[in-house]
This record gives C-alpha cells, sequence and structure tokens, in this order.
C-alpha cells in the first residue's frame, strides 16, 4: 500500500457524508476543556473568526506501552508538533486582526497509511478524524462564535477535514462563512455537488472555497491530493486563467501558473537546497517534483493578504 493512501481513503469517506442542512448539534464535552484546543482567544475583538484545522504532522504515534498506534494520542509532544504548523499558519497566515481558533484532533498518522492497513480500517480511522472535527466546530459555533462571520481553513488532512466541514455545517452557518481554504487539495466533480462548495473564481468573492496543489511540471501530480480536481486557483494573481505570475520566496525570484488540463499550480524557479531552514517530512510519497509539502510555506503573504480582503468585502455586504 502506497504511504499516500490514507489521504485517498479519507476522501473517499466524505462521500458518505450527505451534504445537507443539519439541525443544531449538541456539542460533546470533549471540546469544553482547554486542553484540546491549540489556539483559543480569551477575548474576540475582531468582527471574523478563523477556524483552522491542521495537516498530518505526526508520522508516528505511540501508547503508553509502546505499542504503535495509528491515531494520534495527542501526548504533549505530539501538541507541539500539530501546534508548530498551527502557530505558523496563525502567524504568516491569519493575522492577529482576526479571531484565530485552533482545535487538536487524533489526526491518523501517516505511518497509517504505510503499514498495510486493510481498506476498511483505514476509512474508519479517516471517519472517527472527521466526526471528531466536526465535534469542535459544532462546540466552537455554539459557545465561541456568537454569530460572527468566520473562515474555515485547512492543509493537507486539514483541507479534507476542511471540505467534511462545509458539508457538516448548516446553511444559516454557511451564510457566514467569508472563505474556505482548502490547501493542498484538489476539489472534484463529486464535492462539487455539495451546494456549500463554491470554487473561488477571484481575488474578492466570498462564500468560496480556494484550492490549490503545486509542483514543477503536471506530470508530477500527487493522485492522492490531486483528487481529480476540476478547478484550482493561482493564490497570487487570484485568477484561474492560465497566465503566470511572478512572486518571490524568501529571496528567491518564482512564478507560478494554473495548467488547466490538470487543474494544479505549476511553480517555477524554486530549488529547495537554497532554502535549508524548510523541514522535510519523515514519510514523504511525494513524486520528486511535487511541492505538496509547501504549500503553506510558498503563499502565505498572498493568502494573508487575500483573507484579509474577503473580509472587509465580506463586511461591506
Amino acid at each position: 500500500m502506497k504511504a499516500s493512501k490514507i489521504l485517498m481513503l479519507a476522501a473517499m469517506a466524505l462521500l458518505t457524508v450527505a451534504c445537507k442542512p443539519k439541525p443544531t448539534p449538541t456539542p460533546t464535552e470533549q471540546y469544553s476543556k482547554a486542553e484540546m484546543w491549540c489556539e483559543l482567544p480569551t477575548t474576540c475583538n475582531a468582527a471574523v473568526d478563523v477556524f483552522y484545522v491542521v495537516s498530518t504532522c505526526i508520522m508516528h504515534s505511540y501508547l503508553p506501552d509502546g505499542t504503535e498506534t495509528y491515531t494520534s494520542v495527542l501526548t504533549d509532544e505530539e501538541k507541539a508538533t500539530l501546534a508548530k504548523e498551527i502557530r505558523q499558519v496563525k502567524k504568516e497566515i491569519f493575522p492577529d486582526s482576526l479571531n484565530f481558533f485552533a482545535p487538536y484532533y487524533h489526526e491518523t498518522t501517516m505511518a497509517a497509511a504505510a503499514a498495510g492497513l486493510p481498506q476498511d480500517s483505514l476509512v474508519a480511522l479517516s471517519t472517527k478524524s472527521q466526526k471528531e472535527v466536526a465535534e469542535a466546530f459544532d462546540y466552537y459555533m455554539a459557545h465561541y462564535n456568537q454569530g460572527r462571520p468566520f473562515i474555515v481553513a485547512g492543509y493537507s488532512q486539514g483541507a479534507i477535514m476542511t471540505i467534511s466541514l462545509l458539508r457538516h455545517m448548516t446553511d444559516e452557518q454557511y451564510g457566514r462563512m467569508v472563505a474556505a481554504y482548502v490547501m493542498g487539495y484538489g476539489i472534484n466533480d463529486q464535492t462539487l455537488t455539495c451546494p456549500h462548495i463554491v470554487p473561488a473564481t477571484g481575488a474578492d468573492d466570498t462564500g468560496v472555497t480556494i484550492t490549490f496543489n503545486s509542483m514543477d511540471d503536471p506530470a508530477h501530480y500527487w493522485d492522492l491530493v490531486w483528487n481529480h480536481a476540476v478547478t484550482c486557483i493561482n493564490p497570487i494573481s487570484w485568477t484561474t486563467d492560465t497566465i503566470s505570475a511572478d512572486f518571490v520566496f524568501d529571496g528567491e525570484a518564482m512564478n507560478v501558473h494554473v495548467d488547466d488540463s490538470l487543474n494544479v499550480l505549476v511553480v517555477k524557479g524554486f530549488h529547495v537546497e537554497n532554502h535549508p531552514w524548510i523541514e522535510e517530512w519523515e514519510l514523504n510519497p511525494f513524486p520528486k517534483g511535487n511541492y505538496h509539502n509547501y504549500e503553506i510555506t510558498f503563499y502565505n503573504p498572498y493568502l494573508r493578504q487575500n483573507a484579509l480582503n474577503r473580509c472587509r468585502h465580506f463586511l461591506r455586504k
């Protein structure tokens, strides 16, 4: 089994979730505990919230007796690993002018995919993660949101969870959603059957889903995050056309354009050896030339500006 199979099966599990308005949920007790939140504002002074779902950061997880488990147990060490990405995203993408919420959840580890587990076991793991993230979102809505507009966002496994939330949220909640940032994961025709999932086509539209995944050549797409994408937006120019947009990343001149045959981003000019500070993943199932693990690094200043821009346009309504 490929090390990436957990993402494919997580995507399959999404298809079992009906896309229809849900009754007002009854939050569980788990997310009443502060230790289940990496980021939980003590006061909310901003007009808009962000609800962020972390990616697959845990490679391996172990029970107290040393047995490996394929669902993270959320030890202090694991929480610190999750917090590293969450706080990077808070600092670099969603600024202090937004109220930032980020729960911990017992995510499926990357090692689960490499272990040769039966398909039904992997789907069950993903379904549990989706249910838990939905519980966190329900608790946030019931106790913290107070009717404010909000952004939902996630990266990699977190992007899959974000799509699940779009299916889970009520129509009233969706009406207050500024945008959804599904970073590092594609949206296919089946996903678009949900009326809460509307592809972004520009820099200013609201109630939309922003989606992209990146590589140096279309031939290097990673099928499990590509997901037969039917839409993609350039996070530099905020257009869906194939015109290249120049940008600078860590002092290196680069450019990016949408490839409309696969609906992916093609990035030119990146040389990883020029950026030794970038941490590589321990388990790396990506084809060479695929830039999935750089998705929340390349475009952060542009995502930050765009999030604030969409908030302004939403609030003007």
